[in-house]
């Protein structure tokens, strides 16, 4: 009974990680399309070096926490000898 409740847990976590990378990704989009607007270049590129805002770096990393977490969720659980 608890190897099911504790996937079903990681399996939502996994579920609220990749809605928070979405949301950040969102944030990151318009961010870019601010600073395109304004300067011309998007984080990330340009003469100047403009490194990239915190909602990009935070996206790639959600989503891949929130894919580890569906990873451990969908996992087999060890048989027992």
């Amino acid at each position: 009974m608890f190897a099911k409740t504790a996937r079903q847990g990681l399996a939502e976590t996994g579920l609220a990680l990749i809605a928070a990378a979405a949301v950040c990704a969102a944030a990151g989009a318009f961010h870019m399309l601010a600073m395109s607007r304004a300067y011309g270049v998007i984080c990330g590129v340009g003469r100047d070096g403009a490194p990239h805002c915190a909602a990009c770096s935070a996206s790639v990393v959600l989503l891949a926490a929130g894919l580890a977490a569906w990873a451990c969720a969908l996992a087999r659980p060890a048989q027992r000898a």
